[in-house]
């Protein structure tokens, strides 16, 4: 019956959502059955853009080589929010061996150019890489007591079994990494996400000191629902990249916006045992001034210094899906 509705291969006396009926396909068939139908919609130019910019998130979320190969075969789609779909869906879980094809397209829309970015930036950062990476920028040089009107953020360890409650209601990509048994609550103002961990990168100092041995994906940030309840659930919002500097001076932190925009920077330095990390605003239009400083220790990672803007600087106009 998905199939059905999904393919319109036959009509229906009460109404039926395709949209709704390719979101179901995607979760419920095997990808053997699923993939090929979703790869044909995201390239159906008579499906309306709702049901092919769904398509190509769930063959993202779908995540098999199977699934890969249908987005590529749609990666030139003259379609913008398409083009940009496919490219955000190629950025959840691509093999390095995409790297190639990605290096012969130039999307003429801005969105679709940072994600073009932030998709090659993943595919380094996943299989350590010596690029491409995002580009470098320069955090605004803040100090903590120069931001007016703050919110103070916190940040506490979860334990394995809040963290695998978490998970289960992460609802997106893990990005082609598998989550530590532990996670971070991050709270700031009526925010709050969980940080879920890469779990190669671990929780305990030992496995902190391979930030320095290569560029990662270092965790994922799942935003709740202001209005959180039991049901709620969490989505990717904020994506944590790391890189070593190649001058040797530390190494790089980036926190991406998962359409490819770059939201905070900073760098991670050792510092006798423990390694210390600041992170402020990256310089962008309706930023919010913000000042982190903390620590990774043998217990995790700790907050010593945090300081966020109530208000943003300036706007911006959206571009991105």
């Amino acid at each position: 019956m998905l199939v059905a509705v999904a393919t319109r291969s036959r009509s229906f006396d009460e109404p039926v959502s395709r949209y709704r009926a390719i979101q179901a396909l995607a979760a419920g068939a095997r990808p053997e059955v699923s993939v090929p139908i979703l790869g044909r919609i995201v390239g159906e130019s008579g499906a309306s853009n709702t049901e092919r910019v769904t398509a190509a998130r769930e063959l993202g979320l779908i995540a098999t080589p199977e699934a890969e190969d249908a987005l590529v075969l749609q990666i030139r789609d003259q379609d913008p929010l398409v083009e940009q779909a496919v490219l955000a869906g190629l950025g959840m879980f691509a093999s390095r061996s995409v790297l190639g094809v990605l290096d012969l397209i130039e999307p003429a829309a801005r969105a679709g150019q940072q994600q073009l970015t932030l998709t090659r930036a993943l595919i380094a950062h996943r299989y350590g890489l010596d690029g491409p990476f995002m580009p470098e920028v320069e955090g605004v040089r803040r100090q903590p007591g120069e931001i007016d009107r703050t919110v103070t953020p916190t940040l506490h360890v979860k334990t394995a079994g809040e963290t695998a409650k978490d998970r289960d209601l992460l609802s997106g990509s893990n990005y082609g990494i598998q989550f530590d048994d532990q996670s971070y609550a991050l709270t700031c103002g009526r925010a709050e996400w969980t940080v879920f961990v890469n779990r190669e990168i671990g929780s305990s100092m030992a496995t902190f000191g391979r930030l320095f041995e290569r560029a990662w994906i270092v965790a994922i940030m799942g935003r709740w629902n202001p209005q959180r309840t039991a049901k709620s659930r969490a989505s990717p919002q904020y994506l944590i990249l790391t890189r070593p500097r190649p001058s040797g001076g530390g190494v790089r932190i980036n926190v991406v916006r998962t359409d490819g925009e770059l939201v905070y920077t900073g760098t991670v330095e050792q510092a006798d045992s423990t390694l210390a990390f600041v992170i402020t605003d990256a310089e962008r239009p309706a930023a919010t001034p913000t000042f982190l400083a903390g620590s990774v220790r043998a217990k995790g990672v700790e907050l010593d210094v945090g300081a966020v803007s109530a208000t943003r600087i300036g706007t911006r106009t959206a571009e991105s899906i």
